[in-house]
């Protein structure tokens, strides 16, 4: 009976030794939602808006005056550029996405 209790015991310890080594993970997972854009340009121009993720970019296109809700971003993580008629630039300044209003 002794012998099962110290295994039993060796194995509780062994591992709460094994949880405190581990790596943390984060609490929240990130929230992918829908941001806002909106081009302020006057017709006939049309707003290039490219939006930059984690892994890779893709790119949005709204005539002037347009407003859209665009999916799977991430707020306060992705970022985006924007340009009249033509694709921004790779070395384009890049903005932060935000839930009022990106344009």
């Amino acid at each position: 009976m002794k012998r099962l209790f110290l295994i039993g015991a060796g194995a509780l310890s062994l591992g709460a030794a094994v949880a405190a080594v581990s790596p943390a993970r984060p609490a929240v997972a990130q929230t992918v939602t829908k941001a806002p854009f909106a081009c302020d340009g006057r017709a006939p121009n049309i707003c290039n808006f490219r939006i930059y993720y984690a892994r890779g970019s893709r790119e949005v296109f709204l005539p002037a005056g347009m407003k859209q809700q665009i999916p799977d971003v991430r707020i306060g993580i992705d970022k985006y550029c924007v340009t009249l008629n033509k694709k921004p630039v790779p070395s384009c300044t890049r903005k932060l996405i935000n839930a009022k209003s990106n344009s």
